[in-house]
């Protein structure tokens, strides 16, 4: 097994020395692609080669875009693509630079680097492709959808209608004013709509919601451990829904002492549920978030349930656009707790955060394949 420096190492030791280096030379930069508005302007006289290890300039390039350094990401890249060495990882150092020109939206930056590409490489440059954006739509005043009548396990066609009403509103209200009575069953299908929403990037605002807690709240109690815990996750996403923050800290803590585990940071998908609520793009891929970070347990939980049945993990990383340092490990970690030996890949992955997950996972099985711009 290679031995692997922890990050917060490799960036106290190395990234002062190489932004020192990258500030001496961005004259030379600005001179290749005239005056922008990403590179400012000093001069000096250093090449690429007085940089690392190639390898190391794609590690370090991942550290500091999972702590969101971009510019100085952006800048190491810039030298590490001329790096005399390894055209494999040339390569990669160019596929991650295309990847930060679309994520900070800048077309101008992506059709130089386009031009250069091509001219290095004497074939086709990638096309400006930027992320889809949200099923929204503008409105100058947000849409209300209401649930009437009772919540159980026979509402789904109900559930159904409301779920697509919301994702093609991609704004809106939801108001639970008429809402009768409630049961588990139907906690965990609404959990499962607000999952879909969350997944679609959909804005959801509550109203007339403690209509809807006074119902739930006689469904948990703290100090009892119930087989389903829908009401529970219910409850706290609708505290965290209507901003309630005090409310939604409290009973977290009550959720972890009852349940002894942490509180789910989003709504988790019951097993079994259609797949019109599934929160995967496909019938075998678990979709992932746009951003992992502490805690964990909930997206682990969510993916174990997911995929209990299936002989290979396969997550789609589509719209996952940053792993943050901290949740990296414990992420795969768990990821591969709950595979139980199965085997794990991770599709459409982004070059940087596919190098975070190496460098952090070291000798991960995980089997990663890459996305290009």
């Amino acid at each position: 097994m290679r031995h692997v420096r922890k990050p917060h190492d490799i960036l106290e030791s190395q990234t002062q020395s190489t932004s020192d280096k990258i500030d001496a030379i961005e004259s030379e930069l600005s001179a290749e692609f005239g005056r922008t508005n990403w590179l400012p302007a000093k001069s000096a006289d250093i090449t690429a080669k007085d940089l690392p290890h190639l390898s190391q300039c794609l590690d370090e390039a991942a550290l500091l875009f999972t702590n969101q350094q971009i510019d100085a990401a952006r800048d190491l890249l810039l030298l590490a693509r001329s790096h005399p060495h390894d055209e494999h990882e040339r390569k990669q150092a160019w596929w991650m630079l295309f990847e930060l020109a679309l994520e900070q939206n800048q077309p101008e930056f992506f059709d130089k680097l386009a031009l250069d590409y091509a001219s290095t490489f004497e074939t086709s440059p990638p096309q400006w492709a930027p992320a889809p954006e949200p099923p929204t739509r503008a409105h100058s005043a947000r849409s209300t959808l209401n649930f009437r009548g009772k919540l159980s396990g026979n509402s789904q066609p109900a559930l159904q209608q409301l779920q697509q009403a919301g994702i093609k509103q991609g704004h809106f209200c939801l108001a639970f004013g008429a809402i009768s009575e409630i049961d588990l069953a139907g906690c965990a299908l609404l959990l499962n709509v607000f999952l879909h929403w969350q997944q679609q990037r959909c804005k959801v605002s509550i109203a007339e919601g403690d209509v809807l807690v006074a119902a739930l709240s006689p469904l948990i109690q703290r100090g009892r451990r119930d087989d389903n815990d829908a009401a529970w996750r219910l409850l706290i996403e609708l505290m965290r829904l209507m901003d309630r923050r005090e409310d939604h800290e409290s009973l977290c803590v009550d959720y972890c002492l009852t349940y002894e585990v942490s509180p789910p940071s989003e709504p988790l998908a019951e097993t079994g549920a259609e797949s019109s609520l599934s929160p995967t793009s496909d019938a075998n891929a678990f979709l992932l978030p746009c951003c992992i970070r502490l805690p964990v347990d909930a997206l682990v939980l969510q993916i174990q349930r997911h995929t209990q049945t299936s002989t290979v993990i396969t997550l789609d990383a589509s719209h996952l656009a940053r792993v943050e340092l901290s949740a990296a490990a414990p992420w795969l970690s768990g990821l591969h707790r709950a595979a139980g030996g199965k085997p794990v890949e991770c599709r459409n992955v982004g070059f940087l955060v596919a190098r975070l997950l190496k460098l952090v996972g070291g000798d991960s099985p995980l089997t990663i394949i890459h996305r290009k711009p």
